[in-house]
């Protein structure tokens, strides 16, 4: 069950349970005193908020649900509860996980009317009376909610109250995520299940916020409702809708959570001894309710005493054949924030400036952990930025030759440790070899970046980060600021984007920006009529009808994969290479995109009478002998995921997996065309599935979100990119005061992979004067152009 909906229905089971545990009128004219619903808000450990959610049912049985917005996290107690001189007391017997060994039973303080306060932790909840009383005035701290928004800006989570039509009153929570989501909860203190909305929202700047409601209760509100916000003394207020539905939004006061904890400051004379337990009988929270364990998230702190290294050391076998490369390894604590880390050592690999060296060198930072490393050491071997300052390309912790290398055995090799899966056998091998896993974080590797300044006695540096390694150069920034001279980011995935999430529907959106230039070029139109209603179509074609062993491209969720794949480098080939497929032209796709293997073509090549998404008739090839194309080097399929890439899950399920749900997935999954809809959201499913086996520790919010950065930004994007598509590109300039944003027309992902590209060209230039607009003459040559049938 997603886990959004199990929260959901677990209310609703309560609230549902209230109405039939309640004895009849004649027996309580009044429920007990005590009895209602309470909330508090709390500060954790790791600065994030936990809203708490007390349930004290006039049947004596007591819920507890404790909450973390922004990290979609969960815990349940259930219990008992009974009045006493002292107050209430209440005992919890059960948790999520199940029985607990021993009861714990705790005093609440009734003193304060309407106010519970709870020993040991002496939390202050409040009844809901006194919310809905008090929904204009409750105990808030603007100032540290305004220093909050200054900071960090407004992603967080917000509460109100609003009354109902009916005369009863809803408790609303607006969650604003850091990647732009939006999510409005509507729970009412009835049996009925909240209600969700969903969208996204915009920091318009000068205390202006506004909300687009795209969809709510499972369908799409037609037209949207837009929501506009003003920023006040912490609170946010809405101002005006567009839509009747959202009209009892206006005006009221939607208090950030955080300013709720601090104003909610715990009580001081409760005493903190809990009452001796006695053993009562518990209504069990049904099975079905159970949650995964709940981590906390990772600290940013630095405890760990050390001194970084950077020593000399032969180079790696794969680059071995250049004698202008220097290699080393730079020795840093595992993990920063564990003072009894073990030291690691990274790959660094230096490029000596041809003609000169600055004092300010060019730090690249590794992209995707299933890119090969030493290819990109290729990129700069002879590029134009090395002429007058070193180039230091920084491997991603983790990643061989890298030690450790988090590499895990295969499921062949694996031991008793393994399952078949290879998923949690691998995560289990790691932690028995010792290895921490919180230590490989992007957090971590951007200290890596720190530290090797420090190694170098550089008193500046410029940073390039490609992919993820964009993600890790924008943490250095704001790390580090006086540290970064300028800062470089190349088909980026910015700080703030959900990969998993996002990926889908921006993959797709690179698709059809091609689709609709395709459409605006009359040659390419004329030669590939209706591209994207033919693309979807052979798609359904090959999935009822698959390619033979002999042509080798699969079924039609592997084409549209292939076709994904052949768009990272570029678009020229894409509309021929969809147009040979959707007529069987074998021979044309084999030498635009070789399947795997390489396929074997017909002696004699067919000429379809009818194009495969239209006729079922159509026949497969399935003789072998002829022509052979062999399958192109290098190159990975951008929607499989390796088993055994370690560095990425570590990655992936602390700072993505714990900000989505199923319900995400699925509300992603309806937005996209059904024929592709499983293959853009694989990433996202897997990382669901497996990362419960990882249990890395999620990321802190805060990391997530930056203030703008002051150090001038180069930033480079392909407008066909399905890897990090260019609109992530546009998301990454809004972090800068000072952005030179260039997205180039026809390119896809890696745009720095040749040396005389104008990537090249205007990263050179940007080095030199990063405060002054480039001379950007090749880039305004740029043009999408397509391959044509021969005439």
């Amino acid at each position: 069950m997603p886990r959004r909906a199990l929260q959901n229905w677990l209310l609703g089971w309560l609230l549902a349970s209230l109405s039939l545990l309640v004895p009849p009128p004649a027996l309580y004219a009044q429920p007990p005193a005590g009895a209602g619903v309470y909330k508090a808000w709390s500060t954790a450990a790791d600065s994030s908020t936990v809203e708490s959610t007390l349930f004290l049912n006039s049947d004596g049985t007591a819920l507890l649900v404790e909450a973390t917005p922004l990290l979609a996290t969960t815990t349940t107690q259930s219990g008992q509860w009974v009045a006493d001189g002292q107050g209430l007391i209440v005992t919890w017997t059960e948790n999520a996980s199940g029985t607990l060994p021993e009861p714990q039973a705790f005093l609440l303080d009734t003193s304060v009317p309407q106010q519970l306060v709870m020993a040991p932790d002496n939390r202050r909840f409040y009844a809901s009376e006194f919310l809905v009383a008090h929904r204009d005035t409750l105990p808030f701290n603007p100032e540290l909610v305004s220093t909050l928004v200054a900071e960090q800006g407004l992603a967080a989570a917000y509460k109100t109250f609003v009354p109902t039509p009916e005369g009863s009153w809803q408790e609303l929570t607006l969650t604003l995520f850091p990647d732009a989501r939006a999510v409005l909860e509507r729970s009412r203190w009835d049996p009925q299940p909240p209600s969700l909305t969903y969208g996204a929202w915009q920091d318009l700047g000068n205390g202006q916020m506004a909300v687009l409601l795209t969809e709510s209760g499972g369908v799409v509100l037609d037209p949207p409702a837009d929501v506009g916000f003003v920023v006040e003394n912490g609170l946010l207020r809405a101002l005006n809708t567009s839509a009747t539905s959202s009209a009892d939004l206006i005006g009221v006061p939607f208090y950030r959570l955080e300013g709720l904890a601090a104003g909610a400051a715990p009580a001081e004379t409760v005493p903190a001894e809990t009452v001796p337990a006695e053993t009562v009988p518990a209504e069990t929270v049904p099975a079905e309710l159970s949650l995964s364990p709940q981590l906390t998230p990772l600290s940013p702190a630095i405890v760990a005493e050390y001194q970084p290294a950077l020593g000399e050391t032969p180079c790696p076998e794969e680059v071995q054949g250049d004698p202008t490369l220097v290699c080393s390894y730079l020795t840093v604590p595992e993990n920063r924030s564990s003072a009894e880390s073990r030291s690691i050592e990274v790959l660094v690999v230096k490029l000596a400036g041809l003609d000169g060296e600055a004092p300010d060198p060019l730090i690249v930072l590794a992209g995707h952990p299933d890119d090969d490393f030493f290819d990109q050491v290729a990129w700069f071997a002879n590029a134009p930025a090395r002429a007058q300052r070193s180039i230091y390309l920084l491997q991603a912790r983790g990643s061989h030759p890298s030690r450790p290398a988090l590499a895990c055995p295969s499921a062949a090799d694996s031991t008793s440790a393994a399952d078949s899966t290879g998923q949690p056998s691998c995560a289990a091998f790691l932690r028995q070899q010792g290895y921490d896993l919180a230590g490989y974080t992007l957090d971590q590797r951007a200290y890596d970046v720190v530290d090797l300044a420090q190694t170098l006695a550089a008193e500046s540096i410029n940073l390039l980060g490609n992919d993820i390694g964009a993600a890790v150069a924008q943490r250095v920034a704001e790390r580090a600021p006086g540290l970064v001279r300028s800062i470089v980011l190349e088909s980026p995935l910015p700080l703030g984007t959900n990969r998993s999430l996002a990926g889908g529907l921006d993959s797709y959106a690179a698709l059809s920006a091609l689709f609709a230039d395709c459409a605006r070029e009359r040659a390419c139109a004329d030669a590939y009529p209706d591209l994207e209603t033919h693309f979807l179509q052979l798609i359904d074609w090959y999935n009822a009808h698959p390619t033979s062993a002999e042509i080798g491209y699969g079924d039609g969720t592997a084409i549209a994969a292939r076709i994904f794949q052949q768009l990272q480098a570029g678009g020229d080939s894409v509309p021929a290479l969809i147009h040979a497929f959707y007529t069987g032209d074998f021979s044309t796709a084999c030498r635009i995109a070789p399947a795997a293997g390489g396929c074997q073509l017909p002696a004699t090549p067919r000429t379809p009478t009818a194009s495969p998404a239209l006729s079922a008739d159509t026949p497969t090839p399935t003789e072998a002998d002829g022509v052979s194309v062999e399958k192109p080097q290098g190159g990975t399929e951008i929607f499989q995921l390796s088993p055994h890439q370690s560095t990425y899950y570590t990655l992936a399920c602390s700072e993505e997996a714990p900000r989505y749900t199923d319900d995400d997935l699925q509300r992603l999954q309806s937005r996209l065309p059904a024929q592709v809809a499983s293959l853009l959201t694989a990433p996202a499913t897997e990382l669901l599935a497996s990362c419960p086996q990882w249990q890395m520790p999620p990321a802190a919010t805060g990391d997530r979100v930056l203030p703008a950065l002051g150090v001038p930004a180069l930033i480079l994007a392909g407008a066909y990119d399905p890897v990090t598509p260019a609109r992530w590109a546009r998301r990454s300039a809004a972090d800068f005061d000072q952005a030179f944003l260039y997205v180039f027309a026809g390119q896809g992902h890696n745009l720095l992979q040749h040396p005389e590209s104008c990537a090249h060209q205007l990263l050179a230039a940007f080095l030199e004067r990063p405060q002054q607009r480039v001379n950007a003459y090749c880039f305004h040559r740029l043009h999408a152009t397509f391959e044509l049938p021969p005439p």
